[in-house]
């Protein structure tokens, strides 16, 4: 007999029907999430000879729905923890939809910069809820590879963004490619209210809501008469309340870690997908092979993230980690060293194969640091941990797109460009090299010792 506790029940179980729907749901989001976030940097070639701008215009552009993304990740995250997950994803679902179906309406660089906040506050929540919500209903044998495929999601979802922006920009506009993503969203939204159940332990640490908990159970397999609802907490935490216990219980090293392993990886992803087509295109290759080359890119981050999510299950989670990233800065430099040298017949080939296989490191990495960061807090604070993770690191989203309009500006040659743009990848494999030490450290620290008495005694 288990403690009580429905995490453990469901451990015991297969999958259910809610289960699957649960996991599909939050698969879908990150899709849309996915798709919304990359649309801007597909079309960006298109806007500026359409508009007439300088491609510098489009800075400030890209960072503002990275800083609406940092915010609604801070925001929303946490906010989830208190007020539950269910109606915080679907107001962040909503709002990123109803403003991507506005984007398609605007005319001028301030109107997108502004609807590219909105959209990127209700981007930046939704992620780290959809990942929180995996993470509860999925069993224990199967969480890390579930997390990871939730996160997989974003990535699938930009590289059809990319695939799908090809055709639209060729055969209507390149406002249709922000209808193509908002009109799915918004259907999402619709089922989510019908379908997606509320966190099974927010409703249980409430005695008003316990009622539906037990619905719930019911629909898994659970009975109701099984749990221990003293094991819950019957308090809300304050969101700083949150937020503080990420740092408690010998936590805060690893926290701040994970924040610096986080932001540099965005700083390298951002920087890379932000201008990545626009490079390609300034060398002589096409709009709709430059965006699809770039879709390249997160085609080889699902990948990537599948491979990475099997290796942090049989080694060292964060030695995988700094093998990704250290492989992602030799990558990164490649394809500014292809991108200089495309008078090869084989040129456009290994540019793609380059491009995949940064993906593979860059975004696979992503999601892997943040699999393993959903692991690390206990679920009453997961939500703002995921959320605290990618808010901080995107901060270095916001950064990203600036270095590469000011690396840009400085017109330095293309292989310095990406030279420059791998250094973030660096710092991040450092600081996973020296976080998998002091784990380790942790461990043996806190490992039962042997008792040497009898050996002293003879």
């Amino acid at each position: 007999m288990t403690n009580g506790n429905p995490a453990e029940l469901l451990d015991q179980r297969p999958l259910s029907r809610l289960q699957i729907t649960v996991w599909v749901l939050c698969v879908l989001v990150a899709m849309m999430d996915g798709f919304d976030t990359q649309a801007i940097g597909y079309v960006a070639p298109a806007i500026v000879q359409a508009w007439g701008i300088s491609k510098l215009a489009l800075g400030p552009v890209f960072s503002a729905g990275l800083v609406g993304s940092l915010l609604g990740a801070l925001i929303f995250g946490p906010s989830a923890d208190r007020f539950g997950r269910k109606p915080v994803l679907i107001v962040c679902a909503s709002i990123f939809g109803l403003a991507a179906l506005a984007t398609a309406n605007a005319e001028s660089t301030l109107v997108l910069l502004g609807l590219r906040f909105v959209t990127g506050l209700g981007m930046g929540g939704a992620m780290p809820i959809a990942i929180a919500q995996t993470s509860e209903f999925m069993p224990r044998r199967i969480r890390g590879f579930a997390m990871t495929l939730t996160y997989c999601g974003f990535s699938a979802g930009a590289a059809l963004g990319g695939l799908a922006a090809d055709q639209l920009i060729q055969r209507f506009s390149w406002q249709s490619v922000f209808i193509a993503g908002s009109v799915p969203t918004l259907v999402l939204v619709f089922c989510m209210v019908f379908w997606l159940p509320e966190s099974i332990s927010f409703l249980l640490s409430h005695d008003d809501t316990r009622g539906r908990a037990k619905i719930i159970l019911g629909k898994l397999g659970l009975n109701p008469s099984e749990i221990r609802y003293s094991a819950w907490r019957s308090d809300k935490l304050a969101l700083t309340t949150a937020v503080g216990r990420l740092f408690t219980d010998g936590r805060a090293p690893i926290t701040a870690a994970i924040w610096l392993i986080v932001f540099m990886n965005l700083v390298e992803l951002y920087f890379f997908t932000s201008w990545l087509p626009t490079v390609i295109h300034g060398v002589g290759i096409s709009i709709g092979l430059a965006a699809l080359v770039t879709a390249l890119f997160q085609v080889g981050g699902t990948l990537g993230a599948l491979a990475i999510g099997r290796l942090i299950d049989i080694f060292r989670k964060f030695r995988v980690m700094c093998c990704v990233f250290f492989s992602a800065a030799v990558f990164v430099t490649s394809v500014g060293y292809l991108l200089s040298h495309t008078d090869s017949s084989w040129a456009f080939v290994s540019i793609a194969c380059a491009v995949t296989l940064a993906g593979v490191c860059v975004v696979g990495g992503q999601i892997g640091i943040i699999a393993v960061t959903a692991t690390i807090y206990p679920t009453e604070i997961r939500s703002a941990g995921v959320g605290w993770a990618l808010g901080i690191g995107r901060i270095g989203s916001v950064v990203g797109p600036f270095i590469g309009s000011a690396l840009i500006a400085g017109q330095l040659p293309i292989f310095e460009l990406f030279l420059i743009g791998a250094v973030p990848v660096v710092i991040a494999g450092s600081t996973s090299l020296w976080l998998d030490a002091f784990t380790l450290r942790m461990a043996q620290a806190t490992a039962p010792q042997p008792d040497t008495t009898s050996l002293a005694v003879r």
